[in-house]
């Protein structure tokens, strides 16, 4: 089935059956899935997360046929709250995996003083290796976190957990990765480059509008909009590394 991949069958697929449901009168679909790409769809739609149902393996979601717009783009300004929900959420993640957490850094924009972003707090947390992951599941569901192992497709080198539904719900993103790996080094010279240089945190807070104004709910869009000037910060950072170590 390798030559249907990469064509959009199932997101097509998703579209007539909704659709199809609405004009027939409902107002709602749950949806049970076990397939890591059925599983990413439902996710990528808006579809609520009810819960997982870990003896038959499988996750449920809940779609509104009411209203199924999905959510806007909002890059907000700078929230002083984030770096102490941070703090607060590590201390939780200390305590049920301190024993396997080598580091654990605050990362992307909400860790960088000053610079409007997404109100989501993104944290990386080092481990030995990627193995270790399985040890983490369970203590990190006992304090909100679930395991979306489909991501791994898309970065193979970080494993992902999400907790909260916002908006109603403060947002968490935990990036699980090898200590020393180029997913830890590139995310910290981003987020240090930034940091040191305001000014240029300031050029990335107004690009991030400008692409959030333009890409709307396409978030696949929106972020790989961002890309090249990430990277010309990582370059740059790295450039100004080597110089202060020669």
């Amino acid at each position: 089935m390798t030559e249907y991949r990469g064509r959009d069958y199932g997101k097509k697929f998703f579209d007539f059956f909704e659709a199809f449901l609405k004009k027939r009168g409902h107002d709602s679909i749950v949806y049970y899935a076990d397939h890591p790409a059925a599983i990413t769809i439902c996710r990528r739609r808006g579809c609520k997360e009810e819960e997982y149902l870990e003896s038959i393996g499988e996750y449920v979601f809940y779609l509104s046929l009411r209203n199924t717009t999905k959510r806007e783009i909002v890059i907000g300004d700078y929230d002083p709250q984030w770096p102490i929900l941070y703090e607060k959420e590590r201390e939780e993640i200390l305590n049920v995996i301190g024993h396997i957490a080598l580091e654990i850094e605050h990362m992307g924009s909400t860790a960088v003083q000053g610079l409007g972003a997404k109100p989501i707090i993104d944290i990386m947390v080092a481990v030995d290796h990627l193995s270790d992951t399985e040890k983490c599941i369970a203590p990190l569901r006992s304090i909100g976190y679930k395991y979306v192992p489909e991501y791994e497709e898309e970065i193979p080198e970080r494993r992902f957990f999400n907790k909260g539904r916002p908006p109603k719900e403060r947002h968490y993103h935990l990036h699980m990765v090898q200590k020393g790996s180029g997913f830890w080094k590139c995310h910290l010279l981003f987020r240090d480059y930034l940091r040191m240089h305001p000014n240029v945190a300031q050029q990335y807070y107004h690009l991030k509008k400008e692409l959030a104004s333009k890409y709307g709910v396409n978030r696949e869009a929106y972020t790989s909009a961002k890309t090249s000037f990430i990277e010309s910060i990582v370059a740059k950072a790295k450039r100004v590394r080597s110089k202060d170590k020669s």
